[in-house]
């Protein structure tokens, strides 16, 4: 039989642009803009029937004064619409097969030292451990992980705001740029399967065990509120399927889901300087030109919920390896020189960023590099480039040499089961890396 994805779309974009201002007290212009989105979809797999629709309108608003012809003030505001895709919303399921911990059993072994086995009075809880009686980390249950659509699946949003302002100085020689950006995402949508699931739980369970339990429950109070959390409907989440009533774990339920929200706070600048070899006092002459660039973001906050309900983390300095989400230090650099001579070029970059540090530094947990910290880390990068015209009237080839990572610098360790972490400045443990081209136009 056929079977068929609609998906129907309408968007509109209107901008007005309105100089307010023109005089010796400067320049004034506001921007006003608006978008709209409406989108419905329908398929006849997946979550057959299921119309999903989305509409949204969304502004923005900008204003832009120039007191000066070298001096610009900015802000603006504005808000985001993002629609969740086909497969999100009416997509086919899959599934694998994983094995997890329980994330109850997890915290009160790896926090609190609470071991739920036969040895302790326990032996109906559920809990299964690879060393009975002892406080060994569980090996986890096997269970099967499905991931599919979700059809309620709300849009994510977004406002922000920023103001800014830039200088252009010696004649334009020299730019420099200034912002401070606030941005909201609200409803995020991101794939949360079991291994994002499981530190959602345990955090959400944790914070209900110490309202129930204090701040050093007793084993017969965190066996009590284990199974009131379970058998509670609202509690434990119910993308969770259990064997029995506090079984362990066999199915869960994955896919799509709105998170509550991300919030970014953070300075942007870039600088600009050109120059020529004249000025220089040792080499002068007309010897080419330069180009000096420093750009880079100070990350002042990066909060964010890891799942629904759950509280907010600050992620600006750290690693976040537990949340899926990517390392943010406070500061990141880009610099680079460029010199330009005629048919040669030439440049130098350096990245930086500074260290970043696990979010959560306590508790014995194995693996977790609960007391670790990534260095702060500069890579540097050569680039060298020949528009060599071997005949007249013909494009020139273009020969190009790079070196990446040129003092071979290797990624920082961790000290735990992953290794290296390679987000967070890309680099190979391959080391110096040196590329050579040749790129010929007819």
């Amino acid at each position: 039989p056929r079977t068929d994805t609609q998906e129907r779309g309408l968007d509109a974009f209107a901008e007005v642009i309105l100089p307010l201002m023109r005089s010796r007290f400067g320049y004034l212009e506001m921007q006003i803009a608006g978008r709209h989105t409406d989108v419905e979809y329908q398929a006849d797999i997946g979550n057959t029937g299921v119309r999903p629709h989305f509409s949204k309108f969304v502004p923005k608003y900008a204003v832009l004064y120039q007191p000066t012809d070298w001096m610009s003030l900015r802000g603006s505001y504005s808000e985001g619409f993002v629609t969740p895709t086909q497969g999100q919303v009416v997509g086919t399921q899959r599934q694998a097969d994983r094995t997890a911990q329980d994330p109850t059993c997890y915290v009160l072994e790896n926090t609190y030292g609470i071991v739920l086995d036969a040895a302790n009075g326990y032996a109906n809880s559920g809990c299964s451990y690879d060393v009975a009686g002892s406080s060994v980390s569980t090996s986890g249950e096997e269970l099967v992980d499905v991931i599919g659509s979700n059809p309620n699946l709300g849009p994510q949003t977004s406002k922000a705001k920023s103001v800014g302002v830039s200088f252009r100085l010696l004649d334009g020689d020299l730019s420099i740029d200034l912002d401070y950006v606030d941005i909201d995402f609200l409803g995020e949508i991101r794939d949360i399967l079991i291994r994002d699931r499981i530190p959602i739980e345990q955090e959400r369970f944790n914070l209900g065990l110490l309202d129930a339990c204090g701040g050093t429950p007793s084993a017969s109070c965190a066996a009590s509120f284990r199974e009131t959390w379970i058998t509670t409907p609202g509690l434990e989440t119910n993308a969770f399927v259990r064997d029995g009533t506090l079984g362990p774990i066999r199915l869960h339920m994955g896919g799509p889901d709105n998170t509550t929200g991300r919030f970014v706070k953070a300075f942007d600048f870039r600088t600009s300087y050109r120059f020529s070899a004249s000025q220089l006092p040792v080499i002068g002459g007309s010897w080419g030109s330069f180009r000096a660039t420093l750009n880079g973001t100070y990350n002042d906050s990066f909060q964010y919920h890891i799942g629904p309900d759950t509280p907010l983390r600050e992620g600006a300095g750290h690693r976040n390896d537990c949340c899926g989400r990517q390392p943010i230090p406070r500061l990141r650099l880009n610099g680079a020189l460029r010199y330009m001579y005629g048919d040669h070029t030439a440049r130098v970059s350096v990245i930086w960023h500074s260290a970043v540090k696990d979010l959560d530094a306590t508790g014995a947990i194995p693996f977790s590099n609960k007391y670790g910290e990534i260095e702060s880390q500069a890579l540097v990068n050569l680039y060298y480039q020949y528009n060599w015209k071997i005949l007249p009237k013909m494009p020139g080839t273009l020969i190009s040499v790079n070196v990446a990572n040129v003092f071979n610098d290797q990624p920082r360790p961790l000290t735990d089961s992953s290794g290296i972490d390679p987000i967070l400045m890309g680099t190979s443990p391959l080391g110096r890396m040196v590329t050579f081209r040749v790129q010929q136009s007819f």
